[in-house]
Order: structure tokens, then sequence, then C-alpha cells
């Protein structure tokens, strides 16, 4: 039932029954808030003086160093001694 369906609603491709109009209906729309003044002029950006570079961190020495810490062997810790019952 269900391969009937689709069948049935399949059609062949034909892509000259089928036109993007975006472009068109974007230019018409531009068109229209100009007409209406709701537009305004564009001016090029002023040229912003360049950010100071920041401090540059080795991530990966420092990652090295921690690891090395970590694995140095710590003392032996001494366990707690039972208190005697008084």
């Amino acid at each position: 039932m269900a391969l009937r369906l689709v069948e049935d609603m399949a059609d062949d491709w034909r892509p000259e029954k089928y036109k993007d109009t975006y472009r068109e209906d974007l230019l018409k729309r531009v068109k229209e808030k100009v007409k209406a003044g709701e537009s305004e002029e564009i001016t090029e950006p002023e040229k912003e003086p360049r950010a100071k570079s920041a401090d540059v961190i080795d991530l990966m020495s420092l990652l090295k160093q921690s690891v090395e810490k970590k694995a140095k062997p710590k003392p032996a810790r001494r366990t707690a001694r039972k208190r005697r019952a008084a």
C-alpha cells in the first residue's frame, strides 16, 4: 500500500518547472526600503590600531613539569597507632 502511494505521488523531474526567486525578492525588498527612505549610507570602517599581542604561554612545558612533579615517589606515610583503652 505504501509503495503504491509513493508511485502515485512520484512525478518526472523537470528542473525548468522550478525557479529560485530569492535574489529577485531580496532586490525588490531593498528597492522598497530605499524608496521609503529606510536605508542608511554605508561608509568604510575606520582603521583600528592593531591590538597588542598577548603573552604566549607554553602549555606543553607546563604540562610536562606538572607530570614530572606527580611522577616523583612520595615518602611512605606513617600509619596512626591505635590508642590503648584506659
